[in-house]
């Protein structure tokens, strides 16, 4: 997940650009999150959250698919 913290509805434009086009240089698949800000922000804190643990999908059936 990529963060990006600008100051104004300006820079908010060229920081999406810059993602994007630097997201080209990476084997990762990158899409815009909307409507859940706060939890896609919370993943991406160094603070050991980890996305998948806190799912109300069961790991035995997140382990079948």
């Amino acid at each position: 997940m990529v963060t990006a913290t600008v100051t104004s509805a300006e820079e908010l434009i060229q920081a999406a650009a810059t993602v994007e086009s630097r997201a080209g240089a990476i084997p990762l698949r990158l899409r815009r999150c909307y409507g859940s800000q706060a939890a896609a922000f919370a993943t991406t804190l160094p603070v050991g959250f980890v996305p998948w643990e806190h799912t109300v999908v069961p790991a035995r059936v997140r382990e079948l698919m």
